[in-house]
């Protein structure tokens, strides 16, 4: 996949190659706890498990795209 097939509905369809990409919108979504909770996208580069936790979309693409910049 190419850095240009990193868009918001592959990410909302966790369709971005090399990445494991989630919304966490309900504490029941979740194990462990996060407190105070709020709802956050979790993205896993699947190459070496570095995860990220971001508060909108647009945040969490930018993220997987800088991957592509290593």
């Amino acid at each position: 996949m190419a850095k240009r097939d990193v868009t918001l509905k592959n990410l909302k369809t966790n369709k971005i190659a090399g990445f494991d990409c989630g919304y966490i919108a309900k504490p029941s979504d979740m194990v462990g706890s996060m407190t105070p909770f709020k709802p956050v996208w979790e993205v896993q580069y699947l190459g070496d498990g570095t995860q990220g936790w971001f508060g909108s979309p647009q945040e969490a693409i930018g993220w997987i795209k800088s991957w592509y910049d290593k």
